[in-house]
């Protein structure tokens, strides 16, 4: 028998998926439009004779890779965080403000990826004198909503759902999502949240 709490949090998942396909989707739109607009000659152009050297039809300008956009969360379907990593810190390289909550070790995480950086904390019950920590869902809920309160553009990567869900009862996971996610769409802030739906759905 299915748990309601568990259909709940895979449906606000879901959710999370479906806007990030609809902001691709118009992404792509734009970027058509203005590969479309790059290729149309001006009439001066038109009127003007080719030359013998020149080709039939130009190359395309190369398609931008996707960018970010303050005010969304983005959920990352992958089995470890890279892809998430990787747009955290393209996110710091154009000014934003790093927050990074990570299940991985973040000594390793970093010498993994040398541009890594900003406010890091683990997420364990592992007390460090080395690395910050966060457990319980309240302290990453204040954490995260005190680091955008104060920082005028911020990027926040939570890595660790699994975790979260396979040590909390799923209503206040779901809450969770649901407030970082709303607190996220009123500031200029990013937010991403890599998750492995397998390991999510064996809980």
């Amino acid at each position: 028998m299915d748990d309601p709490a568990v259909d709940k949090l895979k449906k606000e998942i879901e959710k999370l998926r479906q806007e990030e396909e609809r902001l691709k989707k118009e992404e792509e739109g734009l970027m058509g439009a203005e590969c479309e607009a790059h290729r149309k000659p001006s009439p001066a152009a038109e009127k003007q004779p080719k030359n013998s050297d020149e080709t039939e039809s130009e190359e395309p300008p190369p398609p931008q890779e996707t960018e970010l956009i303050a005010g969304h969360t983005y959920l990352v379907e992958e089995d470890k965080p890279h892809t998430s990593v990787e747009k955290y810190i393209e996110s710091l390289e154009k000014g934003f403000e790093g927050l990074l909550i990570t299940r991985s070790n973040p000594d390793q995480l970093k010498s993994d990826y040398p541009g890594l950086s900003g406010e890091t904390y683990w997420l364990t019950n592992v007390k460090t004198d080395k690395n910050k920590s966060l457990s319980g869902l309240q302290e990453i809920s204040i954490t995260i909503s005190n680091f955008i309160d104060t920082h005028e553009k911020s990027a926040v990567l939570l890595d660790g759902l699994e975790y979260l869900v396979s040590n909390n009862d799923f209503q206040i996971v779901l809450k969770l999502v649901q407030q970082v996610r709303d607190k996220v769409s009123t500031a200029d802030s990013v937010m991403l949240m890599p998750l492995n739906p397998p390991a999510l759905e064996s809980r």
